[in-house]
C-alpha cells in the first residue's frame, strides 16, 4: 500500500490491521465487545468511554481531568492575556509568564550546585549541568 515509517514499529503494527493482516483488537472491559483495527483506536475508546477522560475538541488529546482539559483548551486560543512585566512578550497562561519572567530576574527554583546559577525549569538546570 506504500505505508512506510522510520520512527516507530508500533505505527506499522497499528497500520497493518487496516489490511486485515492482524485480528481485530477487542475491548476487554466488562460488558463491552467493541472491536478495533488499531491499538490507537482501542486506546481512544478506552479512555473516552470507560475512564473519566476529557478529549480536546481541537487536537483530540486525552486529558485526565477537567482542569487539565480547560487549561489545555486555552492553549488553542489566539489571544494571549498574560503580559510580561519586563518586555512586550505575552503568554496564554500565568505559569508560562512566570517562567519567562524568571529569566529576566535570574531567579529560579532550580539552582546549580556547582556554580550557583538558577533556572526556572528543571530541564534547563539539567542541560546546564551537562555543560560543566
Amino acid at each position: 500500500c506504500g505505508f512506510a515509517t522510520r520512527t516507530s514499529w508500533n505505527k506499522l503494527v497499528n497500520h497493518l490491521p487496516i489490511h486485515d493482516q492482524l485480528p481485530q483488537i477487542v475491548c476487554q472491559e466488562k460488558s463491552c465487545s467493541s472491536e478495533f483495527k488499531t491499538l490507537e483506536e482501542l486506546h481512544r475508546h478506552f479512555y473516552t468511554i470507560h475512564k473519566q477522560c476529557f478529549e480536546c475538541e481541537t487536537c483530540h488529546l486525552l486529558l485526565t481531568s477537567k482542569t487539565f482539559h480547560d487549561v489545555h483548551q486555552r492553549s488553542h486560543l489566539s489571544s494571549k492575556a498574560e503580559q510580561c512585566k519586563f518586555c512586550p512578550k505575552t503568554f496564554r497562561t500565568k505559569v508560562q509568564r512566570e517562567i519567562h519572567e524568571a529569566r529576566h530576574t535570574g531567579e529560579g527554583r532550580y539552582k546549580c550546585d556547582q556554580c550557583g546559577k538558577c533556572f526556572p525549569q528543571k530541564g534547563e538546570l539539567r542541560n546546564h549541568k551537562e555543560q560543566h
